[in-house]
């Protein structure tokens, strides 16, 4: 019996300290931090468990390629652009030329003393291809003259001078082109010989303004040749070259107030130059 009894207390001790040895191994492991990344959740993780959702690698997106437009080859520049100054010339349309043609007087006292002149010209031009343009020109003119009274003297009238006009072109962009110009200029007359008013009825010089009014045609040929005729009607202002009647007094003429013969002319024309 007494066996018994220190068997049973022996196998109490046992119990009791088994559940002390556990209790307490049991409170150390709830005061120690959880290891990061261990597995609290079970061998059958489930999806929303921590661990599997940090286990699992996250999925890194490249970058997607920025659209770009496509490559668009400039267009070429136009031919001659690249003469910089003789380029733009060439677009605005400037040219010069020279040339000549025949000229004679409306008045026809003053067609009676004179013979048909020959005329000769350059002219430098501004804005060929465009509707509006100007034109600045060195003229000339000769032609034979007689005096009015006096002793028989054959001399030669020789005219000077200069014009600038305004020129409207008419389907300027066409090759061949119509035109008309209206301007005005001056001239300067001298006769060859020594003549006097009072002795030959005409002084030996005249200055006069013009007023140049025609119209003509131009064309653009190959090589950038520039071929151009016209007709030009020229009023003049303050003639007192050759007088209009021959009374005399005493050997002297008697001038009236408008009795110089009126100098307006008419020209026929043509020209070749180069357009740059």
């Amino acid at each position: 019996m007494k066996h018994q009894v220190q068997g049973l207390w022996s196998a109490a001790a046992c119990i009791v300290a088994t559940i002390s040895i556990g209790g307490i191994g049991r409170a150390q492991a709830d005061d120690d931090p959880p290891v990061s990344g261990a597995n609290t959740c079970g061998e059958n993780i489930p999806e929303d468990c921590p661990q599997k959702k940090q286990a699992q690698p996250q999925a890194q997106t490249a970058p997607q390629p920025q659209a770009q437009a496509p490559y668009t080859e400039p267009p070429p520049p136009p031919e001659g652009e690249q003469m910089g100054m003789g380029y733009e010339a060439r677009e605005y349309g400037l040219g010069i030329s020279a040339g000549g043609g025949a000229s004679d007087w409306f008045d026809r006292q003053l067609r009676n003393v004179t013979g048909l002149a020959g005329t000769w010209e350059v002219r430098g031009y501004v804005g060929l291809n465009k509707p509006l343009g100007m034109e600045v020109a060195y003229v000339g003119r000769a032609s034979s003259i007689e005096p009015a009274f006096g002793p028989q003297l054959s001399s030669t009238l020789v005219g000077n001078g200069v014009e600038v006009a305004a020129r409207v072109n008419i389907f300027h962009e066409l090759v061949v082109q119509p035109y008309v110009i209206a301007g005005i200029g001056w001239t300067h007359f001298s006769v060859s010989n020594n003549v006097t008013l009072a002795d030959f009825g005409m002084n030996d010089s005249d200055d006069i303004l013009v007023i140049p009014l025609g119209g003509g045609a131009s064309w653009k040929g190959p090589l950038n040749l520039l071929f151009d005729a016209r007709f030009t009607y020229r009023p003049a202002l303050g003639e007192d070259l050759k007088v209009a009647s021959t009374p005399t007094v005493n050997g002297e003429a008697l001038l009236a107030s408008g009795a110089f013969l009126d100098m307006d002319t008419w020209e026929a024309s043509a020209r070749v130059g180069y357009q740059f």
